[in-house]
């Protein structure tokens, strides 16, 4: 199977999101965001848990608004359970709430978000992933 990138962020921060995707996607990082990559009529909690459990990194777009979310929580949780490579990336100020805190302690790489560089955003993403998230993926 192809490995992919899995991006946890707040649907009111799905805008940034897509921007980060787009640039790891242009540059042969494949992703995985919601909404785009649910199926029409799909159970999302099913697909996002899938999605996680075939990823080999995530990317988690820290802000108030994804703290405030118990669903990025629980993305966070499986993407540990599921011994993924976790990159935060702040889009803001934000603290980790208590739960992210929790299982965020042992993560010393947090990229902090800058419109004006995403390029070199999208460089330290590549830089922390693991290997096969790197796969040449063309026939």
């Amino acid at each position: 199977m192809e490995k992919r990138i899995f991006i946890s962020h707040s649907s009111k921060d799905h805008a940034v999101a897509e921007v980060i995707c787009n640039a790891l996607e242009a540059n042969g990082v494949k992703c995985w965001i919601a909404p785009r990559d649910i199926p029409y009529g799909a159970a999302w909690a099913g697909e996002i848990s899938k999605a996680i459990s075939d990823s080999s990194a995530f990317l988690f777009l820290s802000s108030e608004k994804s703290n405030a979310s118990n669903q990025v929580s629980r993305e966070i949780q499986l993407a540990i359970e599921n011994g993924l490579t976790i990159i935060p990336i702040k889009l803001d100020g934000t603290q980790y709430n208590d739960a992210n805190k929790y299982y965020l302690a042992t993560i010393h790489c947090v990229i902090e978000y800058d419109a004006s560089k995403t390029h070199k955003i999208v460089e330290d993403i590549i830089k922390n992933l693991p290997e096969e998230s790197l796969e040449n993926t063309e026939s």
